[in-house]
């Protein structure tokens, strides 16, 4: 049996030191309960060490987390003894309180970031940016030495030196594998025993006792079939017929003599192809938690329990209790093939409204510092460079309003090529407790958190809004219900009121999401799913497209008309909910902003070759996965219903477009035309050739109110084509000139063709 220890991690440092100087010899980043500073505030910290024989005064030294300010911040007035250590906060305060406790005007992101020693003249040292766990401090041992390391026990003030703490070892990480195989298990002190379960559970000292390598077959399979506990109410429950094959969840603990734990808690999920576990290409996500969270009548997040209410089950139940109260600890594991992308302790919610009370319940995860790191660092998600994320959210195939299952992730893929945010998400496979929960969703959650993340910006500098009554998630909704006042109170028709919105909004984004929504037929919205955000530091409004749950279904529904109804229905329209839009589309320079942003998005993004092509990449991925949704939940109810369910959504797109055309004409009187539409009726105000007669050149003359291509072809009296060419027609006026052309005298005709009609002018060529 192979066991691997993983005890030290040596990392390379850049450190250029440059004669004796103070160097920065300890740090940490993701200090949880560790040290604490005068006003009782648990901080991240930087160790100074004086490796020199004389006392040095600090007051020309400068900190700094920023290559392009290395002397972002100074240090007071404050010498350090010969072979002494000085700890500072690094807590952004940037002050220094009684016996010199100082801290930095900065924090240090656990996620890693340069930090740089200075003094007047030079560059004394330079970390590079390196990822530190919970409590972990990155310093070098011995002091002052090039030998850089992590330590999993810090020494603040004190020389660095390496203490071991317990932990388990995996012989072999989780993940999928071809064939069973032996996991071993190993811990750092011999005088402790490792017990595990394989339950879901979390381990005890009346557990599993480890003794010699696990066998990884059947018989390692958690026997709880919690797929058969009752989690919705009757009339939605769905038990299985089928028998899943199960992964294999091995959560092991070293304890002492007595039955004390004297270690973390580790999980590791295998998922094994001999035991006919195939996912394909998806990714599998592995969500593990104590039965009691979530199936106990009294504690579980997941049943009806003792919050339901059989007489009214929509909003009663123990899944639709809300805040931190209702979150329950849980690790979660992420795994592309044999890579794990994440494997960490985090708290488990239910999410969603009726997604809440179905079986394939929607699920949001938090990284917290109580559970263990306060960010989950990977990347998830492929088309992103981001790789921090504080929590996310699983939404379940079944969530979707038809037996497509996806179109909330396709609407998210539409609005990633778009002005506006678009979500980051991708399908994955879910197993609770090693048992198989179908097909999610995995995407990033629009909170403070996504905001500070993405768009770096403080998050205690962000008001998020979640609807047209200003309700703040985030902040607080003062300058929202401002910017509305405004908007009930002042006529944008007049271009002064439409300035001071127009610095209130980022219009090219808010254009972007409007036309989104209206294309992709999004019925719940625009009083549901409403969300935008602002920077407080004069930073604009912009929206945030989510749930696209009750999309793409009817491309004949007039969704322009839905968006400026100004009717009291509570839902999914009203005039409360549409007076931002009625009242742009009121100024002349805002609809010509948008006729013009949706022509070009009729051509690209929106456009049936694109949009087609994003929806097979989509059904190509998820069928191979659609047999087992089937058997495990019933959503769909066949593979034959989901196939109809994607040509349904595929026609849709091929109609959209040109549906769209004539619904804005219904609701604004105004024509849009658009290259493959049939328009009947529409034609050229008015085509001129002139000089005509000519001698060797001439124009082609139009006025326009529509853009599209405009092909010219001059042919002689046979038919023959002598001259081709291809322009695009502009907004007004528009001139198509052909000089010295060198045509014998005779008679031609000038053909133009455009949105498939073709209107011909006879040239005279004189000599």
């Amino acid at each position: 049996m192979k066991i691997c220890f993983f005890i030290l991690l040596f990392i390379v440092s850049i450190i250029n030191l440059l004669g004796q100087d103070i160097v920065i010899n300890e740090f940490m980043s993701s200090s949880y309960n560790f040290l604490f500073d005068h006003d009782g505030d648990n901080s991240d910290w930087i160790e100074i060490f004086n490796p020199t024989e004389e006392t040095i005064n600090l007051s020309s030294y400068f900190l700094s987390d920023n290559l392009e300010k290395p002397h972002k911040w100074s240090f007071p007035d404050i010498e350090i003894a010969p072979d002494s250590f000085l700890v500072i906060f690094a807590s952004g305060k940037d002050t220094v309180y009684p016996e010199n406790e100082i801290h930095t005007n900065f924090s240090i992101k656990d996620y890693g970031e340069d930090l740089l020693l200075s003094n007047s003249s030079k560059v004394v040292q330079r970390i590079e940016p390196v990822i530190l766990r919970q409590n972990q401090s990155y310093g070098f041992l011995p002091d002052e030495s090039n030998q850089a390391m992590i330590f999993d026990v810090a020494t603040p003030g004190s020389k660095n030196e390496l203490i071991l703490i317990e932990k388990v070892f995996f012989s072999e990480t989780g993940g999928v594998y071809e064939d069973n195989f032996e996991v071993g298990l190993s811990n750092v002190f011999t005088e402790n025993e490792i017990r595990y379960t394989i339950d879901g559970s979390t381990p005890n000292k009346n557990s599993l006792l480890y003794s010699d390598a696990l066998f990884l077959d059947e018989e390692m399979c958690s026997k709880t079939d919690i797929y058969k506990i009752q989690i919705s109410p009757a009339d939605l429950q769905y038990i299985p017929e089928k028998i899943f094959p199960k992964a294999i969840v091995i959560r092991a603990a070293a304890f002492d003599s007595t039955g004390i734990i004297q270690s973390k808690i580790f999980t590791n999920s295998y998922f094994i192809r001999n035991m006919e576990i195939d996912h394909a290409d998806l990714p599998i996500i592995s969500i593990t938690a104590d039965y009691d969270d979530l199936f106990d009548d009294s504690t579980g997040i997941f049943v009806p329990g003792i919050f339901y209410d059989e007489n009214d089950i929509n909003g009663t139940g123990n899944y639709y209790q809300r805040s931190i109260e209702w979150e329950r600890k849980s690790n979660v594991e992420m795994y592309k093939g044999n890579d794990c992308v994440f494997n960490e302790c985090t708290g488990l919610r239910t999410h969603g409204w009726t997604i809440r009370r179905i079986p394939q319940k929607g699920m949001r995860f938090y990284a917290r510092s109580g559970y263990g790191n306060s960010h989950i660092i990977a990347k998830i998600f492929e088309d992103s460079k981001l790789m921090i994320f504080d929590n996310l959210v699983l939404r379940p195939f079944s969530s979707a309003s038809t037996e497509f299952g996806a179109l909330d992730y396709m609407f998210l893929k539409i609005a990633s090529k778009l002005n506006c945010i678009g979500l980051k998400t991708r399908p994955v496979c879910l197993y609770l407790n090693g048992e198989y929960w179908g097909i999610y969703f995995l995407l990033e959650r629009p909170d403070d958190n996504f905001i500070e993340n993405n768009f770096d910006v403080d998050k205690d500098n962000v008001d998020i809004i979640e609807d047209w009554f200003g309700s703040a998630i985030s902040g607080d909704g003062e300058a929202f219900l401002q910017l509305y006042d405004f908007l009930l109170n002042k006529d944008l028709t007049d271009n002064n009121n439409y300035s001071y919105v127009f610095n209130q909004i980022n219009i090219s984004s808010v254009i972007d999401y409007y036309l989104l929504e209206i294309f992709s037929e999004n019925y719940d919205w625009p009083d549901n799913n409403m969300r935008c955000w602002r920077d407080k530091n004069e930073g604009k409004w912009e929206w945030i497209p989510l749930d696209g749950d009750v999309c793409f279904k009817n491309a004949d529904y007039n969704s322009f008309n839905h968006s400026v109804n100004i009717s009291n229905d509570d839902w999914p329209t009203n005039a409360g909910s549409t007076l931002l839009f009625r009242s742009l589309m009121s100024n002349e320079i805002f609809f010509a902003n948008f006729v013009q942003r949706f022509k070009v998005l009729a051509q690209n993004q929106f456009n049936y070759i694109y949009t087609s092509e994003v929806l097979h990449a989509i059904a190509d991925k998820l069928q191979p996965e659609i047999h087992a949704q089937v058997d495990r939940f019933n959503i769909p109810t066949s593979y034959d219903n989901w196939m109809s369910s994607v040509y349904n959504v595929d026609n849709f797109l091929a109609l959209r477009n040109c549906n769209m055309t004539q619904h804005f004409y219904d609701v604004f009187g105004y024509e849009i035309l658009l290259q493959d539409c049939d328009y009947i009726g529409i034609d050229i105000n008015d085509l001129v050739i002139y000089p005509n007669p000519t001698q060797k050149s001439f124009c082609v003359y139009t006025k326009t109110d529509f853009l599209c291509p405009f092909k010219i072809c001059i042919s002689d009296v046979s038919g023959k084509i002598i001259i081709e060419r291809t322009e695009f027609l502009q907004f007004g006026d528009n001139h198509f000139c052909f000089n010295d052309l060198g045509l014998d005298a005779g008679i031609y005709f000038v053909n133009c063709c455009f949105l498939e009609k073709n209107i011909s002018k006879k040239l005279v060529v004189i000599r």
